[in-house]
């Protein structure tokens, strides 16, 4: 008689310990792999198209999706690779069916998940200073100026107001920057270190070596001042025109040279305060090194009365500064683009406007092309003054070349503002502005391809047909990804509706 055997016969059924992505997640990257992980090794006959399907979900009946499928050499992880990038936004799932292990045990709890790839990616969540230091009242925060470091990671500067006072006489600038899964505070309050208790929208950039430079104004006052991240903040100097109860009059704009020097352009009041207000120019300031070279006035009208209302310096590869501003005569203005020095300007063509001598042309965004081009987006009242366009011309080396009509092609949206501008790898333009579509606000992105502007990832908001949209900053990645900036009201505001800054990467 033969030694009595024990068989052991496996009649576990493997387990689902993971699917990726989460099931019903709502903000999925189209890079975030899809897969599933097993308690034990599965069959790896009946891992075929049969058993796993990837499913791009419709109105209709979801539409199965070309695929390969990865075993690990364990047998516990699947991998499952689309033929081409999803696209968003989208909504996808995966089914499992007759999966078994190698004892013909069937896989518990396969069957089907979902999630979606949103057209937009919040990176991270709402910025604010006084969160991040325990405040459990909400501190408003706006104005965002955006930046990318070398790495491509976005480094944002804003206002926000201490929780406590919330009204509009105490206001400070505040920088944080991504490490690529959170964003970190970079020092205090930058407008402190000048003892500002009032500060203004502000302007950013970072150096070669990623230390962030900003440039503000305080309400109210004579002077745009600038500080660069040391370890702490450290002061850069101040700017003026040299009359000392003239009031700057508009936000400055501020870009760093191959050196890492600041450069600034701004609009200042030309008289001490008075109403009606006075008159107003742009002034370009340059850091040397040591101290501030300043220019004249630059102004290109001849008219006695004439403003600046808004001002704009880009950098492009022709190493010499190019700015960008509007000026008014009091019954119209046009967008005045030039070549600037500490010892003044020289035009790029003449007066831009889509309705020379009849409408007020504001809000400028100015950006230099890879090749040097420079191009322009600006705001312009319709000859009645009840709506609004927005509008691109592109510098062809002898003239101003029109880039489509108006931009926004939708009767249904309106109350166009706040547009800024950034040129893709080949120089064509990525405009970004705010619309009202309804009763509420929205970030529009757009871009110029093949003859026309084309949308981009669709509205954008943080709360989509709930809140208002406002004041977006616009970048692009390394790879030519938009990244944007922008704040917006809470949800459900109080009586007084207190507005936080978002970042958000188009999901591409």
């Amino acid at each position: 008689m033969s030694e009595a055997r024990e068989v052991v016969v496996d009649r576990t059924p493997p387990q689902v310990l993971l699917r990726q992505p989460s099931p019903g997640a709502q903000q999925v990257s189209v890079h975030e792999p899809i897969g599933v992980t097993f308690s034990e090794s599965i069959d790896p006959a009946v891992v075929t198209d049969s058993q796993v399907h990837l499913l791009l979900q419709t109105s209709g009946s979801p539409i199965e999706l070309a695929k390969t499928l990865s075993l690990s050499s364990g047998g516990t992880e699947l991998t499952i690779t689309p033929s081409s990038q999803p696209n968003a936004p989208n909504e996808f799932s995966v089914n499992l069916s007759a999966l078994r292990d190698r004892a013909g045990n069937a896989v518990a709890d396969s069957g089907t998940w979902n999630w979606k790839y949103p057209a937009w990616l919040p990176m991270g969540g709402s910025l604010s200073h006084f969160a991040d230091e325990g405040s459990a009242v909400s501190s408003p925060a706006e104005s965002p100026a955006l930046t990318l470091d070398s790495r491509g990671n976005p480094v944002v500067a804003w206002l926000e107001r201490p929780p406590t006072r919330q009204s509009f006489s105490e206001a400070h600038v505040f920088v944080q920057r991504w490490n690529g899964t959170s964003w970190q505070g970079v020092g205090d309050a930058v407008s402190g270190s000048w003892t500002i208790v009032f500060a203004g929208p502000p302007a950013l950039a970072v150096d070669s070596t990623d230390r962030p430079v900003v440039a503000w104004y305080s309400v109210g006052g004579a002077f745009v001042y600038i500080s660069r991240w040391e370890g702490q903040w450290q002061e850069t100097g101040r700017l003026s025109n040299g009359l000392i109860a003239a009031a700057v009059a508009s936000k400055p704009s501020l870009q760093l040279d191959g050196a890492g020097n600041p450069m600034v352009i701004w609009a200042q009041h030309d008289g001490y305060a008075s109403f009606p207000p006075p008159t107003s120019d742009a002034y370009f300031g340059l850091w040397t090194g040591t101290d501030w070279a300043l220019s004249g006035k630059l102004q290109a009208r001849t008219e006695s009365q004439t403003s600046v209302l808004d001002a704009v310096v880009s950098f492009g590869s022709a190493a010499q500064p190019i700015a960008a501003w509007s000026e008014s005569n009091g019954t119209y203005s046009d967008l005045y683009v030039g070549r600037v020095s500490t010892g003044g300007w020289s035009p790029i063509g003449g007066a831009l406007s889509a309705k020379p001598g009849t409408t007020g042309v504001r809000k400028p965004s100015l950006q230099v092309g890879p090749t040097g081009a420079p191009m322009v987006a600006w705001l312009e009242d319709d000859e009645g003054g009840t709506s609004r366009n927005l509008y691109v011309r592109r510098w062809s080396g002898t003239a101003w070349e029109p880039l489509g009509e108006g931009i926004n092609a939708n009767p249904a949206i309106s109350g166009i503002d706040d547009p800024v501008l950034a040129a893709d790898a080949s120089g064509d333009p990525i405009v970004a502005w705010t619309g009202k579509d309804g009763n509420t606000t929205n970030i529009y992105v757009h871009h110029w391809a093949d003859g026309q502007w084309v949308p981009v990832g669709g509205p954008l908001s943080a709360n989509p047909g709930a809140t208002g949209a406002a004041h977006p900053s616009l970048h692009l990645s390394p790879d030519g990804v938009p990244i944007v900036a922008w704040d917006e009201a809470e949800e459900s505001p109080p009586s007084r509706p207190v507005r936080h800054v978002y970042v958000y990467r188009l999901n591409r």
